[in-house]
C-alpha cells in the first residue's frame, strides 16, 4: 500500500504516494541510471496502485523527482532483471522522460522550499 495520501486544502484534490530513498556514489543521470528494485515489487504498484505517484528521494541532485506510475511503460521503462550482491533478483528500471520536479507535480511545493529543505538538513547543492 503506498505511503501517504496526500491532499491539496484548497482544491480537495488528493494523491496516493509511494516515497522511495535511493542512493548514489557521483550523480543521478536520468537519461543513463537505472533505478533498482526487489524483484515484482513495482509491478505491484503497477498492477494495484496505477493512480500512485513515486517520489524519489535520492543523496545528490535533483533530490526530488516524481513519477506518475500511469505514465510507466513496461516496455520502454524496464530495462532488465538481475542478480544483486547478496543473491536476490532485482528489475532496473528507468523512467527517463516521465520523470517530474516535485515542485512541477505538486505546485504548493516551491523550489524556494525545497532549496529551505535541503538546507535545514544539511544537504550541500
Amino acid at each position: 500500500m503506498p505511503d501517504f495520501v496526500v491532499i491539496d486544502e484548497d482544491t480537495k484534490k488528493s494523491w496516493l504516494v509511494e516515497v522511495k530513498y535511493r542512493s548514489f556514489k557521483k550523480y543521478f543521470n536520468a537519461r543513463k541510471t537505472n533505478i533498482a528494485f526487489k524483484y515484482g515489487h513495482l509491478k505491484d504498484y503497477l498492477d494495484l496502485w496505477k493512480e500512485a505517484i513515486l517520489i524519489f528521494n535520492f543523496n545528490v541532485n535533483p533530490f526530488c523527482l516524481c513519477v506518475d506510475l500511469a505514465k510507466v511503460n513496461w516496455n520502454i521503462h524496464f530495462k532488465k532483471i538481475f542478480e544483486n550482491g547478496a543473491g536476490k533478483l532485482e528489475e532496473a528500471w528507468n523512467f527517463y522522460g516521465i520523470y517530474r520536479f516535485i515542485y512541477e507535480r505538486f505546485p504548493r511545493v516551491t523550489k524556494d522550499n525545497l532549496e529551505k529543505t535541503l538546507h535545514i538538513l544539511n544537504i550541500n547543492r
